[in-house]
């Protein structure tokens, strides 16, 4: 189903009352963009790869999320299926709220148009969103707004103007009547047509006996005027109905959170971080606080990716796209689940909408459940209960650069072998055919360039690194401007968390394509404390990216 600003609110208890009866959900994002320019290659750490999407990607904008909600019945066995896909767009509701600046990559909006992406819906009715931190300073620019104009009356004192005899009269029969809306008889009460000048004579007056008085209301109405209760209170309502309108679906996300239910994604480690930045907190700058603050918010995580490079399953299978999982999974050995959707919030596989976010989720969703079956052969029904397989795989995300190793949300994360790999500095004019020459002696390589004079270089033949060490590092045989070290002397001497830089060389393994991206191959205490405990004070409020 379709979600747009709207139908939101009308469907959101809907959503609210699924999320609360799911097994578990998948979701799926789009963005106007995937990288800019911090890439990230198979030999940087954990540490090193969360550090460089922090600083390239999150300048991209969130546009399509997909939840897809899988709730079984426990008589039957069988899935049912609910599968919304929302339009987020984060408008400005007012002039105090964010005016958001962006990114976007051009192959990436070519991609998303390629594949029927429908931007016209996107930036008509996109639904708005903010994050907690500038939910807090929307709501805290209101407040002073507020006080502001009531401080604003409350201090003009303007030169007084005599009442004249004729209007004397006039005059007292409109405070008879706002004294009784003082007085709490009556709630509001409205006042006769008469002159601008009539209207200011009231004005004053009321100024002069009620100034000390809170919470009336005096305006002109059709020539009138009205005097009513309830100004602060009114002025405090349409704020909240604002600020309620551009959290948006925010809302989504962190009901999504104060559940705690598993989470599914494939290849979803880049979804996860826009998921936190955008629509609840910003990410921090350290990587082991990233680690607890994604374990804190979502405490099951489960990415699909991760399943599929295992060599069991990765020997079975002509690829780890989603396209090529379903359809492997539909053939022997593997058993494709039947799934109940609910007719206008499901799809069918017939039906194929890839890099829709929607149906995405949804395959994502499918794919999961014959991987249980797969990894669990006797759970016939694909069952997360006590399904003691996948527990191997929860709160770790897949690296899509990096397969030997992951980020582990919980644990400390897994230190690959690496010492086939060396770290090589080199003059600006080499190119790969001077490296390879180098390192001809020792068998072939592969080469992973990281800026115009450093690459890191891997051996095939394992077992010759030994030599490598031996003849190459530390030698002063070396050409001029040459240096080889190897991974774990370079990682300890230079450090984990080399500030990231973009590369300037394009070679075919460098970077993730665009189509391989999209195609894709605690308590609720505890979130709010440390939502609180991140927020941070701004004398700014705009927020401001690069401009597209």
């Amino acid at each position: 189903m379709e979600v747009t600003k709207l139908n939101f609110e009308e469907v959101f208890p809907d959503i609210v009352n699924d999320i609360e009866n799911a097994s578990f959900l998948c979701i799926d994002g789009e963005f106007t963009g995937l990288n800019n320019g911090h890439n990230v290659n198979a030999f940087d750490t954990p540490a090193e790869s969360y550090l460089k999407i922090r600083a390239g990607s999150m300048d991209f904008l969130f546009i399509q999320f997909g939840l897809s909600i899988f709730t079984q019945d426990e008589k039957t066995g069988r899935y049912k299926n609910k599968t919304y896909v929302f339009y987020l767009f984060p408008r400005p509701v007012n002039r105090l709220a964010p005016d958001t600046r962006f990114l976007c990559q051009t192959s990436s909006i070519d991609f998303l148009v390629s594949n029927n992406f429908d931007f016209n819906k996107l930036f008509r009715e996109g639904i708005p969103y903010l994050n907690s931190s500038d939910e807090s300073q929307l709501a805290d620019a209101m407040e002073v707004k507020r006080s502001y104009k009531a401080n604003q009356v409350k201090d003009s004192s303007p030169q007084t103007i005599p009442v004249p005899k004729q209007f004397k009269s006039t005059i007292d029969s409109a405070m008879k009547k706002i004294d009784q809306v003082v007085n709490g008889k009556e709630i509001e009460v409205k006042i006769d047509k008469c002159s601008g000048f009539v209207r200011k004579l009231i004005y004053q007056t009321f100024e002069e006996k009620y100034k000390n008085v809170e919470g009336i209301i005096l305006k002109s109405e059709g020539g009138g005027m009205l005097c009513k209760k309830g100004a602060e209170d009114l002025m405090e309502e349409k704020d909240a109905k604002e600020l309620a309108a551009a959290v948006g679906f925010s809302k989504v996300v962190r009901e999504i959170s104060a559940k705690g239910k598993l989470v599914v994604g494939h290849n979803m480690l880049l979804d996860v971080c826009h998921l936190v930045q955008r629509f609840l907190d910003p990410l921090p700058p350290d990587y082991n606080d990233f680690k607890e603050m994604i374990h804190t918010l979502f405490p099951k995580i489960i990415d699909t990716k991760l399943i599929c490079a295992e060599d069991a399953i990765k020997q079975t299978i002509n690829g780890s796209t989603l396209e090529m999982l379903i359809d492997t999974m539909s053939k022997p050995p593997f058993h494709l689940p039947e799934i109940d959707g609910e007719e206008g919030y499901s799809y069918v596989l017939s039906d194929v909408k890839y890099h829709n976010a929607g149906y995405d989720a949804f395959i994502t969703g499918t794919v999961f459940l014959s991987l249980i079956r797969a990894i669990d052969p006797d759970n016939k029904t694909s069952s997360i209960k006590n399904c003691k397989p996948i527990e191997k795989y929860m709160n770790k995300l897949f690296l899509m650069k990096a397969p030997d190793t992951c980020m582990d949300l919980v644990n400390p994360d897994p230190e690959p072998s690496r010492d086939h790999v060396f770290h090589v500095t080199f003059p600006k004019h080499w190119n790969a055919n001077n490296i390879q020459k180098l390192f001809s002696p020792f068998g072939s390589t592969q080469l992973f360039w990281l800026s115009d004079t450093a690459a890191w270089v891997s051996l095939y033949q394992r077992e010759e690194s030994h030599k490598v060490m031996k003849a190459l590092e530390n030698s002063s045989k070396l050409p001029s401007g040459v240096t080889v070290l190897s991974y774990q002397r370079f990682i300890r001497e230079k450090g984990a968390a080399i500030s990231p830089r973009p590369n300037k060389r394009k070679h075919g393994n460098e970077n993730a394509s665009e189509e391989g991206k999209r195609k894709k191959s605690s308590p609720n205490d505890m979130r709010i404390l440390y939502s609180q405990a991140t927020k941070q004070p701004s004398l700014h409020f705009e927020v401001s990216y690069f401009i597209c």
